[in-house]
């Protein structure tokens, strides 16, 4: 199917479904930044690949927001379809919401999964919907469509594991009782814990279920006498789940949360981060008493413990050592006058890193630009787009594990080359002065506080983002 007859599928079943336009975000139901593929149906949909989208598909049109670091691929991928690419940010581009506003009209119904988007995000449309008496339903009519016309990813299995206190410094049941007496500061009994970091963090429980981060699609639910994990069953082995029980926390299917919810006394009193909390979630939580507030694991698991800070010391050295290598690797390479395209860079780090002990995965997906394609944020090479790197000079250079080159622009949130951060800090000051950028956003601010690089002709590469 072409990506025209794709949106004209998704018209017809909101119509199908009563209703006169259909929402889709690059979003899951713990807010991930990296999506199982199981979740990520707009690329499906409209053949954009990029991340942080959002497409509208009304009865007459259809439109796709990206952010800066995708406009060009945005513009690339979408050409040739109805879906009108938005240049999210840039001047006389509608918001989502402006666009909500302008486009359905009294009694009109706009239909979203609300339990892949946030509750603060699905609020601001109800609300901008309101405006034109149109209104906001949480209905998935994507997921039977999706699965009607293409296999559909499965929802991720990987083998799940434990790490042990002294690799954590810190027994599941001990931040359990950290997580209790944050919610008695907040007056609140429970929390329904939905990123997957978080849920990570105080399980200890790793798995392998999205790119560059080891984690595994679960929830968790804490209340004052009793934690319990929702995820699916045989992921954790005999042995993983005994540890958990010993550390009170008991297990059930993943897709029990919102039921156990629901089934909870009526006099729970539940923290709720909107932010955090997909749509649906967040309407069952207000089923409850509620106190509102961010989810307070956010902020201790960034308080590491001696054991955790000792981990990330000896991981900054092995990738040290790794960059190192790679940089003679690199230097060596182009001395010898080999002809290296973006993506041999990547390949060379990786390999470079793959050799540390203890390498699980990239924490991120090496950003190896050159040239014209520095100027791309995020940029990724692939297929044609694979650019040769010239030697014009490389030194090395520190801050997202970057290389410098000479000769064009930088990439807006670069840094010039080690021994020149006098060219960097003018740049960073002009941020600080109260005149200096008013009422800018962070494409603006990036631009300004790389101004002083820009003027020295400074064009940079990234070798890797860590």
């Amino acid at each position: 199917m072409t990506t025209n007859e794709k949106i004209a599928a998704l018209r017809a079943a909101a119509q199908a479904a009563g209703a006169h336009g259909v929402l889709l975000m690059t979003s899951d139901p713990h807010s991930s930044e990296y999506l199982p593929a199981y979740y990520n149906s707009l690329p499906f949909f409209s053949g954009f690949t990029g991340e942080n989208s959002t497409l509208v598909v009304t009865l007459t049109g259809s439109a796709l927001w990206c952010d800066g670091r995708f406009y060009v691929q945005g513009d690339r991928q979408l050409a040739g379809t109805e879906i009108e690419c938005m240049h999210a940010g840039s001047a006389g581009v509608p918001t989502v919401e402006e666009y909500l506003t302008a486009h359905f009209a009294a009694g009109q119904t706009l239909l979203l999964d609300g339990s892949c988007v946030p509750a603060t995000i699905a609020n601001g449309y109800a609300a901008a919907l309101a405006k034109s008496g149109a209104k906001l339903e949480s209905k998935d009519i994507v997921s039977p469509l999706w699965e009607s016309l293409t296999t559909r990813p499965s929802l991720p299995n990987t083998p799940c594991e434990l790490l042990t206190v002294e690799q954590t410094g810190a027994t599941a049941a001990q931040r359990i009782a950290m997580v209790r007496d944050e919610l008695k500061k907040a007056g609140a009994t429970a929390l329904a814990v939905t990123g997957l970091d978080c849920v990570g963090w105080l399980t200890n429980m790793r798995a392998r279920d999205l790119p560059c981060t080891p984690l595994a699609v679960a929830y968790a639910l804490v209340t004052m006498d009793s934690c319990t994990l929702f995820i699916a069953p045989g992921r954790l082995n005999d042995a993983d789940a005994k540890t958990l029980a010993d550390n009170g926390v008991s297990l059930r299917d993943y897709p029990e949360l919102i039921d156990t919810v629901h089934a909870l006394p009526a006099e729970e009193v539940f923290l709720v981060d909107e932010k955090a909390t997909n749509y649906d979630l967040y309407c069952a939580l207000n089923e409850h008493k509620t106190v509102t507030g961010a989810d307070p694991i956010f902020a201790l698991k960034g308080v590491k413990n001696p054991v955790e800070l000792a981990n990330i010391r000896e991981c900054h050295v092995r990738d040290g050592v790794a960059m190192v290598r790679f940089q003679m690797d690199l230097e060596k390479a182009i001395a010898e006058g080999k002809i290296l395209h973006e993506t041999d860079i990547e390949k060379m780090l990786q390999k470079r890193r793959a050799e540390m002990p203890g390498y699980f995965e990239d924490s991120f997906d090496t950003i190896a630009a050159y040239g014209p394609n520095a100027a791309m944020m995020h940029y990724h090479a692939e297929g044609e787009v694979d650019s040769v790197i010239e030697p014009r000079g490389f030194l090395p250079g520190r801050r997202c594990s970057c290389l410098p080159a000479h000769g064009g622009m930088p990439h807006l949130s670069a840094v010039v080359q080690a021994g020149r951060y006098d060219q960097r800090i003018p740049g960073q000051c002009d941020t600080g002065r109260p005149d200096a950028v008013p009422r800018c956003g962070q494409r603006i601010c990036d631009l300004s506080r790389c101004s002083a690089v820009w003027q020295a002709g400074h064009l940079l590469f990234y070798a890797a983002k860590r």
